[in-house]
């Protein structure tokens, strides 16, 4: 339990603002007695995009592009029928799913949507699960349709770029982690910040 908190500077002045903190927030926890130091700063959510932010959201644009490109053509009588990610089969739904959850998960992480994935799981395996599925997705699409003998797409070329670059973001995102979320997400498990 928190017995008090304050932080905001009210004093009149050119450079007041109301929603930049001025000084520190003390914070004593009653079940832990100690002192914990808190700047708003620090735990707010970072104002720059990293490499894997910036990888993750690239590929996640070009995968919602993709899903209505043709991934595969075949010709049925006298036509000639090309079919997208939604046309192609489960599989392409699939990888529009997993493109959707990256993009919830980048929502989450910018602080756009309310966090609702890592109560449950952490976010590094989230990000690396959607990669995963989206992959994994578009790799069998790439093998049934070889396999059927049908011509391939632009899309289903595109697809493979899109989750090889969310996988790179996953790989980034665990090898080099954002120290300001890290230490944002120990004060909101701590129970010192809400998120």
């Amino acid at each position: 339990m928190v017995d008090r908190a304050g932080g905001v500077d009210s004093t009149p002045s050119a450079a007041y603002h109301p929603l930049e903190p001025t000084t520190l927030i003390p914070a004593r926890v009653d079940a832990v007695r100690y002192f914990i130091q808190v700047h708003l700063e620090d735990i707010a959510l970072p104002s720059h995009i990293n490499r894997a932010e910036a990888i993750g959201t690239a590929s996640a644009a070009v995968g919602v592009l993709v899903a209505f490109l043709p991934w595969y053509a075949y010709a049925a009588g006298t036509s000639h029928v090309s079919v997208n990610a939604f046309r192609a089969s489960v599989f392409g739904d699939l990888f529009f799913v997993a493109i959707a959850a990256a993009i919830l998960l980048l929502l989450i992480g910018r602080g756009f949507v309310d966090d609702v994935v890592t109560p449950y799981i952490p976010e590094t395996t989230a990000h690396a699960t959607a990669a995963a599925v989206a992959m994994g997705s578009v790799l069998i699409q790439l093998i049934l349709t070889r396999a059927t003998g049908r011509s391939l797409g632009i899309g289903i070329f595109l697809a493979l770029i899109a989750a090889a670059g969310l996988c790179t973001a996953a790989v980034l995102r665990r090898l080099h982690p954002d120290r300001r979320r890290i230490g944002r997400e120990g004060l909101s498990h701590e129970g010192l910040l809400t998120p």
